[in-house]
C-alpha cells in the first residue's frame, strides 16, 4: 500500500474516532445510565488532570524522579494561593513568577 493512501486512511480513521467521541455522549441520556456509570464519569476529569500534572511535577528533564526541582517548589505557593484566594488567574501568575524565579536563581 502506498504511503499516501495509508496516511489518508489514518487521517480518516482519526476523524471518525474523534467525531464518535464527541457525538456518542450527546445520544446517551444520564437518566437512562446506571448510577455506577455516572459515578465513574464524574471522576474522569480529575483523573485526566492528575495524569498530566503528576509526571510534569515529579519528573525532571532527564526523566529522574526527584522532590527537589523547580516544578515542585513552584507548585507549593500555587496551591496555597489557589486555596486561599480561589482565583485561577492569580494562581497562574504566582506559579509562573515562582517558576521563573526558581529556574533563574536556584536551578
Amino acid at each position: 500500500m502506498p504511503q499516501e493512501i495509508f496516511l489518508l486512511i489514518v487521517i480518516f480513521s482519526m476523524m471518525v474516532i474523534t467525531f464518535a467521541i464527541r457525538l456518542i455522549p450527546l445520544h446517551i441520556r444520564p437518566e437512562k445510565m446506571p448510577g455506577y456509570i455516572n459515578a465513574i464519569i464524574e471522576y474522569i476529569p480529575a483523573a485526566v488532570i492528575s495524569s498530566i500534572t503528576v509526571p510534569a511535577l515529579f519528573l525532571t528533564k532527564n526523566e529522574n524522579f526527584t522532590l527537589y526541582n523547580a516544578n515542585i517548589l513552584a507548585a507549593i505557593p500555587v496551591l496555597l494561593t489557589a486555596w486561599y484566594s480561589k482565583n485561577l488567574i492569580l494562581s497562574v501568575i504566582v506559579g509562573v513568577l515562582f517558576h521563573v524565579i526558581l529556574t533563574r536563581f536556584l536551578f
